[in-house]
């Protein structure tokens, strides 16, 4: 079971490095190549993300570009440990990196001077290939620095044959979605399983009750407009967890306790009926030979229909290190990935994003994400995580966990609030 990793796998390497010609990565995540102190500019050194579609579309961008030599590491890099940043600072990491996306994340290195403004690119074309409310997330200072490759759409998965033993329908509101957990519970199963000890499921599942509550415009003021996590209409969403909790609908207890792949294994095994996870979460089932023909996905339903839409957040981007001595081969792979050929290839190899492109009609999409994005292009929330600084981000988890321990959700947003008030964001 899979959760979207930015940690290349050993195979994937091997893959890779048979279609470049190179070598893989030294030890420790350094190109094989060297410290990179006298790199021709017809090198370029990726740090790529584990992904199905990785192989083809790179032996595409060497077909086109026979001049450009391309090595790529495997380095494990996140925001939260700094490994992005070392890597950017230290003088032989890589050209281009694969990174978490989001204002949260890329702006920070942006004014660092870590991270090489790509406007040029767009000024050349790449525009016209997104839509505008994905070129404003990830404008920062009137420049953009980096090119998502996709975004992750959350909804509620459930398994209908599940349902149908248990005698209940698909829940249409909050309250169908209640009242069908002692059924299912006296069915011999799970209603609702989460993993929340790595903190990305239990962020899925708590973003889309606040969005099932408080709506899409109360929660682009929050997130954007510094408007408050602890109003009541985003309060009474997080208290949906203790409901889930009290109903029986949740153990907040062995959601804790399990990680993301733990939860998505047992509702795979048909012993929860229900799950939050993104679009791409029958595509990587049906890698693990998983029977994905009852599987179903809807927005966390509602009492109110007008706040029953998705969740949605800008998943990885691809950023330019400003120390690359590679810059123009840089620049040319930023103008690959966010090409409709680069979208197709990927999509006829195993994309399992939502695409942030504008999607075209010759474009062949997964059918549950081709699913999940028409669902989302009708109107998407936020997943919080994705757009909050690093210091609101660590109390928007630390939330999670206290909402599935049992704490009173008031103390635990207002915490967010003072994060972000104390981080100056």
């Amino acid at each position: 079971m899979r959760i979207h990793k930015l940690i290349i796998s050993s195979v994937l390497v091997t893959a890779l490095a048979a279609v470049t010609g190179c070598s893989g990565a030294a030890p420790g995540g350094a190109p094989a190549a060297g410290d990179g102190s006298k790199q021709d500019s017809t090198v370029l050194r990726l740090n790529y993300g584990e992904s199905q579609y990785a192989a083809a579309v790179l032996k595409a961008f060497q077909q086109e570009h026979p001049d450009i030599k391309v090595e790529v590491t495997h380095a494990a890099v996140t925001f939260e440990d700094g490994s992005v940043q070392t890597n950017l600072r230290s003088g032989h990491g890589a050209d281009v990196l694969l990174v978490n996306s989001g204002p949260g994340r890329v702006a920070p290195l942006a004014r660092a001077g870590l991270i090489a403004d790509l406007t040029d690119v767009y000024d050349g074309g790449a525009r016209q290939q997104y839509p505008k409310d994905v070129l404003d997330q990830i404008t920062t200072d009137k420049k953009i620095y980096e090119v998502v490759e996709g975004r992750d759409i959350f909804e509620l998965h459930y398994n209908q044959k599940i349902l149908d033993r248990a005698g209940v329908q698909p829940p249409k509101t909050w309250s169908d979605l209640i009242a069908s957990c002692k059924p299912l519970a006296e069915a011999g199963v799970q209603p609702l399983v989460v993993g929340a000890r790595d903190n990305f499921a239990g962020g899925w599942l708590t973003g889309t009750l606040l969005q099932s509550s408080a709506g899409t415009a109360t929660m682009r003021d929050v997130l954007f407009d510094n408007g408050s996590f602890a109003q009541q209409p985003v309060l009474d969403g997080a208290a949906k967890i203790g409901q889930l909790i009290k109903n029986g609908c949740l153990d907040g207890k062995k959601g804790l306790a399990f990680d993301g792949d733990q939860a998505t294994a047992t509702f795979a095994r048909g012993k929860a009926a229900m799950i939050v996870a993104t679009q791409a979460l029958d595509a990587d089932l049906q890698q693990d030979k998983v029977d994905t023909s009852a599987l179903h996905a809807i927005p966390m339903p509602s009492d109110d229909p007008a706040n029953a839409h998705p969740t949605s957040g800008l998943a990885v981007s691809w950023i330019v290190n400003a120390n690359s001595r590679s810059l123009p081969a840089a620049k040319e792979w930023i103008r690959w990935v966010s090409s409709e050929k680069y979208l197709t290839i990927a999509a006829q190899n195993g994309y399992t994003f939502g695409p942030t492109h504008l999607v075209p009609d010759s474009v062949q999409l997964d059918p549950a994400i081709a699913k999940a994005v028409k669902d989302a292009n009708t109107e998407t929330g936020f997943n919080p995580s994705v757009y909050l600084s690093a210091d609101g981000k660590d109390a928007w988890y630390a939330a999670v966990q206290g909402l599935l321990a049992g704490r009173d959700p008031k103390p635990l947003l207002q915490a967010i609030d003072t994060s972000r008030a104390d981080g100056g964001e």
